[in-house]
Formats: C-alpha cells, structure tokens, sequence
C-alpha cells in the first residue's frame, strides 16, 4: 500500500476511468464509491458526478442506446462531465461499464476530452464461465426472450467472426485492453480480476490505484446487484414473451417489468437453497475454457498492468447436474414480481396531488418514456392521431389532463 509521501499509482493529478465491462462487479465499485465519495475526497480524490450523471455521460459519448426503453442522452452530458474533471486538480474517477462499447474514435474523443497526460484506465473481469450466464440473464430482465442454451449457441457460435457481436466486443477483453493501450500506453492500463471467495478484492485494488487507505471505499449492502436464479430468469422471460405477443412498447416494458418485477425480484427476494444460481450448462464448458486460454494469452501479450491471478479467468465452474427449465416459483417470488411491476406502473405515489422528483428517483419507471416513445404508444392505441401532432409540452400538458380526469374518474371525485 503506498504510503503518504509516495505518489499514488495514478499520479497526483490522475484521472482513473473504470470503463466496466458489464456484470464484473461494476455495481458493488460504483456503490462503494458513491457511499465514499466524502471520505475519498478528505484523500484527495474527487468521485466525479453521481453514478447516474457518470452512467448518462458515458452512453453521450458511446451513443449507446440498446437498452429497451431508454431516454436518448444528449451529447451535453459528457461534455459536462469532461468539463468537470477538468476542474479537478487532484486526482479523480469515474466509473461506468456504459463505456464498454467504446470503438476507437470513441477512445480518441474521450482521452482527448479528459487528458492525454492525466488518463488511466481501468478494467475489470471475472471468469468468462461465470460471466455468460449472468449476462444471459440481465439481457432477460431487458426484454430478451431467447432460452439460456439457445442464446449461448449462438453467441459461442458468434465468436471469432470478423465484424464481432456487441457481447464480445465488450467480454473479449484482450480487444477491449488493446483499444485502450493504444491510445494511452499499456503501462496507464489496468486490469483488476475479481475473486469470488474475497468479495473486496476489486475495491482494494481500486484503493490501490487511488493510493488511499485499505478499507476507505466501503461496500454497501444496497450496491449488490445480484443475478436472478433460474426459476425467475424463467418467469420474466416467459413474461417477456407474453408482453412481446401484445406489442408492448419499450417504455411499458421499462416501467413495468426490467424497472419493476425484475428490478424487486433481485432487491427484495432471497432465494433459497432450491433456487441454485444459473450456472454454464456442461457441453459449454470445454468451448468457453478455449475462448477464456485465447483471451488470457492475449492479455500476456498485450503488456497492460495485470492486478489478480490470471488463472482465476480460466477458473472451471462448478460441476453440477444441467438442471432442467423451471415450470414453477414460489409463491414469495412471484408476489415480490407482482409488487415490483406495480410499483413501476406508480402505485404508491400517483394517488398524491404532487410527486416530488425524490418519488420519481424511487420509481425510474414512472418517468421512463419519451416523448418519441409516448407518441408511437398513442399511434398504436389509435387514441387521437392528432395528438401525435402535438409538440411535446403541449402534448405532456394533454396528457396530464386525461390522467387527472381518469383519476377523478375511478376516485369517484
């Protein structure tokens, strides 16, 4: 651990971008690091923005937009967040796995934004036969409705192909390594390898690589963001699969199901001994060990800053019986998805005469919508064509109308 006269490994005035991937414990880091943003700053280190400003700047820049039901982010949110590192004049970080899908002129555009002198990269990861389910299963719970031995085939299948799909060109981390080397130098890249037996691994490397004190970045029982196990993975696909038979839109699937049912289900349900994690079905494992042998030998070659035991990416998963799909979950399961979807849809807050924004952040589903999307939901219901014609504060006004007509409606007010 440096001590304090020695200059951290980032450098006195070092900008650390924590580019993800997903699902490598990204949510436990950016939890940490909110919950510690008073005591790193006492460090010298200055946690830049909120997670959500830092998750919005870094979909401006990638111009991600795959995610069902999303508002478009506005350039402006990264030229903010770049103008506020700039302000910084001791060290400072910023975390996000949005930036995972970054292409090359993204990387420009972003070293050049934060400081060619001042960036250092972080990049975490966790064994790819841990990786692939969890990464299944978040795809579920944003509307996907492929079985997990239906969607691993066809990625595994997917590798390797000149033009690579999005799952590796953001897990194929050898690539994603080298992207970032080549812009910044090898030695200002760093790689930080989880271990599933010591659950504060990655935030003591990050303590490292700040050059503050063990135990300052904390780990919050609310960061967790933990996978769904099989049974639920099962329910909110085959609810998926229902919703997309009646044309849901993207913003009703948002609030109700990946910001409601299955954002509760993970929240509050505790499954029990039963319900095992998803695991990699066994005529995976021999193909995905070859991808994760290529992808360490890879990093070897590439010559960035390795924190862990590369060995732990090549690590077996455990071998246990393919257990068959789910036909059932209990009943503690399906209740906590029933109140989650409702609380997505508003229960709670919309009978209140006034929701304070606060309300609205407890339940992102509520507000969800874009204008663009408010409009194809109105096209698909055939509710007034002319109302699509409207421009969007008049159009919000319209609609706040008819809601508190409905309401006074079924209040009997």
């Amino acid at each position: 651990m440096p001590s304090n006269e020695t200059e951290p490994p980032i450098g006195s005035r070092g900008v650390l971008l924590h580019v993800g991937p997903h699902k490598t414990g990204t949510s436990a880091l950016q939890g940490g690091l909110a919950a510690s943003h008073d005591v790193l700053l006492r460090h010298g280190v200055t946690v830049v923005g909120t997670t959500a400003e830092q998750h919005h700047a870094a979909r401006a820049v990638t111009r991600h937009s795959s995610t069902r039901g999303m508002k478009r982010i506005d350039d402006r949110h990264w030229t903010d967040l770049a103008a506020s590192v700039q302000q910084v004049r001791g060290r400072a970080v910023i975390s996000s796995e949005l930036f995972d899908v970054a292409t090359d002129d993204v990387i420009s555009r972003i070293v050049d934004d934060l400081g060619p002198d001042r960036l250092q990269v972080a990049v975490t990861a966790v064994p790819l036969s841990s990786l692939m389910p969890s990464a299944w299963q978040q795809r579920i719970r944003s509307g996907f409705t492929v079985p997990l031995d239906d969607w691993l085939r066809e990625t595994l299948d997917a590798h390797g192909r000149d033009e690579p799909a999005r799952f590796w060109r953001r897990h194929r981390l050898d690539h994603v390594l080298t992207r970032w080397a080549a812009a910044i130098g090898p030695d200002r890249v760093h790689l930080v390898i989880g271990d599933k037996e010591r659950k504060r691994q990655i935030l003591e490397m990050f303590e490292q690589l700040l050059g503050v004190p063990d135990g300052t970045i904390v780990n919050p029982a609310w960061s967790t963001n933990r996978s769904m196990r099989r049974s639920e993975a099962e329910l909110v696909r085959r609810v998926n699969t229902l919703a997309e038979t009646a044309k849901w839109s993207a913003a009703t699937h948002a609030r109700f199901l990946r910001m409601g049912a299955s954002h509760e289900l993970t929240l509050r349900h505790r499954p029990g001994p039963e319900d095992p994690p998803i695991s990699l079905p066994a005529w995976a494992h021999g193909q995905v060990h070859d991808i994760a042998a290529s992808i360490v030998e890879g990093i070897e070659r590439s010559g960035v800053h390795v924190m862990g035991d590369l060995d732990t990416l090549l690590a077996a998963p455990a071998q246990v019986e393919d257990p068959q799909t789910p036909g059932t979950i209990s009943i503690e399961a399906a209740a906590h998805a029933v109140i989650g979807a409702a609380r997505g849809g508003g229960a709670g807050i919309l009978r209140e005469k006034h929701v304070e924004p606060a309300d609205l952040r407890k339940y992102p589903g509520v507000s969800s919508a874009t204008t663009d999307l408010l409009k194809d939901e109105l096209r698909r219901r055939g509710d007034l064509p002319e109302l699509t014609q409207l421009p969007s504060d008049q159009l919000t006004a319209e609609l706040r109308r008819r809601a508190k007509r409905r309401l006074r409606r079924v209040l009997g007010r």
